[in-house]
């Protein structure tokens, strides 16, 4: 998705180029607006913005000041002027300091529309000229040092050193990291479904996520890629201080790593048809606690809204929509998520909510455990080592899941003791149905919430601002992401909802009141009548005063 900021300290300007792109009812163009360059440049430093279109001459700061600043932090944004002025002179400042396109206020909606699309498509061949997909086939058989990987992959799983030794590791290996300086911790998953075949070129799909970030990862920060086959990517992240304290870009690193990886997420999902999800560990932790922030966001990424394809959120916002859990339980032991090699592919599956393949490696091994020539005592490994897998996770899920009956773990050894094949294939499934079905209960929950929220939010506010961007801030969500969800959960685009809600309302007033269209227009968001009578027409065929008159007309005849 790509983003359009359009500035003019002219509200009815905004409104209506605003209304102008509403209208073509893109999937793929979230608009936004500014009543002033500031507030514009302000905007920008939160939200990553695309394409700017903009007046030259507004109060405080010119449109062509506003474009240095953005060359200067954001080079790949395309600024449009739409403007009054025809004058040479700013035609060509505008095209000196690297303005796209300079169109004035007067042309055909066609020609800006056709601006816009123009700059989108110089993005989409910048991109391309940069080489990025023949570099990135290129490198698909070269991976990071196995010496750095493992030895950040002992971390991750829980490996202490001291400080010192730490210190001379990282020297030795040549690991780009401070070993003294807190680390963020982001995870990166390919998101499949669960009846998805794993082809041998897919398998190599995460070391092309880990390249396409090398090539948006600015030089601003450190940062270490772990591929994790097949699935994951770990990065480990680091902000190189710069001294500039009053750089705005500094003040918000989790959000500029959002920004970063949105555009990640972007290029796997457009260039290489991969499906990306995100989560990113909101704070730095020290090199101590990594292995516990790492086994956090997994479990993170495996639970609620946390199951959900193509994610892009921090850890954070996840646990803001966490169940509260019984305070009753004991707490979590100091055991960890259980090592045993042999089944960490279906750890994998239970962490990704993959069902289908879970099941299918889960009758495989337990048919490895029950196999004549299998060793009691291996039998008995192979089946506490799965036991160890489910009563974790039952544990998670007991804690985390409400309104239905908590499952008892014990049924699970009990069933072990019984030493009967049959009872223990039962018990085991039954443990196993439990958790997933439980996690789909709760990605449900949740993200049901989140639409009911957005909704009612939208029901009682179409008068005020109620954009994709306010929205997503509501619930605290990236607006891409927010848009895929809504999507998903009800099978039509957000701002379809907002425009239906809006027209179905100017509809009922026109009919049932005897409001001036002006008032009618403020009453759904619209302070500008000539946008409001544009969004209608384009709605109905006719202006509201026509609506009004028609549908009055008929009813009198009948």
């Amino acid at each position: 998705m790509n983003r359009l900021l359009i500035v003019d300290d002219l509200t009815i300007i905004v409104q209506s180029m605003v209304q102008l792109f509403e209208d073509l009812h893109r999937e793929d163009l979230e608009i936004l607006s500014a009543g002033s360059a500031m507030e514009a440049l302000n905007l920008m430093k939160s939200v990553k913005v695309d394409i700017v279109l903009t007046d030259i001459k507004m109060p405080g700061m010119t449109g062509l000041e506003m474009l240095k600043q953005i060359k200067e932090h954001w080079p790949r944004c395309k600024v449009i002027f739409l403007t009054s002025y025809s004058d040479f002179k700013y035609s060509k400042e505008a095209i000196s300091l690297g303005a796209f396109d300079y169109i004035l206020k007067t042309e055909d909606d066609e020609i800006i529309v056709e601006t816009v699309d123009k700059a989108i498509q110089a993005l989409n061949e910048e991109f391309e000229r940069d080489e990025l997909y023949a570099k990135t086939k290129e490198q698909l058989q070269e991976s990071l040092p196995y010496t750095q990987r493992s030895y950040l992959g002992d971390l991750l799983r829980g490996k202490q050193v001291s400080a010192e030794v730490r210190r001379h590791q990282f020297d030795l290996l040549q690991i780009p990291l401070d070993p003294a300086k807190p680390v963020f911790v982001t995870i990166g998953r390919i998101d499949r479904q669960a009846s998805d075949n794993l082809e041998p070129e897919e398998i190599q799909s995460i070391y092309l996520v880990q390249h396409v970030f090398e090539e948006y990862a600015p030089d601003r920060f450190r940062y270490f890629a772990i591929p994790n086959e097949p699935s994951k990517c770990i990065w480990l992240i680091q902000r190189i201080e710069s001294g500039a304290e009053s750089d705005t870009l500094s003040d918000s690193f989790s959000s500029w790593l959002t920004g970063i990886f949105e555009d990640v997420q972007n290029t796997c999902r457009n260039l290489f048809q991969i499906p990306l999800s995100v989560l990113i560990g909101s704070k730095p932790v020290d090199w101590r606690d990594i292995a516990q922030k790492y086994d956090d966001l997994c479990l993170e990424l495996g639970w609620g809204l946390g199951v959900n394809r193509e994610i892009l959120v921090t850890d954070e916002e996840l646990t803001d929509r966490t169940a509260n859990h019984d305070e009753n339980l004991p707490e979590e032991g100091e055991e960890g998520r259980p090592r045993f090699e042999r089944l960490n592919q279906l750890t994998d599956y239970l962490e990704n909510n993959q069902r289908w393949l879970f099941f299918q490696t889960f009758e495989e091994y337990l048919d490895i455990s029950f196999n004549s020539g299998t060793a009691v005592y291996h039998r008995l490994g192979y089946l506490h080592g799965l036991a160890s897998i489910l009563v974790y996770y039952i544990s998670k899920t007991n804690r985390r899941a409400v309104n239905h009956e908590l499952y008892d773990p014990k049924r699970i050894y009990s069933a072990i003791d019984s030493e009967s094949a049959s009872e223990i294939k039962s018990r085991f499934t039954e443990a196993a149905l439990y958790i997933f079905d439980c996690i789909e209960k709760e990605r449900r929950e949740q993200s049901h919430g989140v639409i009911e929220k957005i909704q009612n939010y939208v029901e009682h506010n179409l008068m005020n601002d109620v954009s994709l961007t306010t929205l997503a801030k509501l619930v605290n969500f990236n607006s891409s992401y927010l848009s895929r969800l809504y999507k998903q959960m009800t099978g039509r685009g957000l701002r379809e909802y907002v425009l239906d809600l809006k027209l179905e309302k100017a509809q009922y007033m026109l009919l049932e009141s005897d409001m001036k269209v002006q008032n009618i227009a403020q009453a759904v968001g619209y302070q500008s009548s000539l946008a409001f009578s544009r969004f209608f027409k384009s709605q109905t065929q006719m202006t509201p005063q026509e609506y009004r008159e028609v549908k009055k007309s008929m009813e009198k005849r009948s």
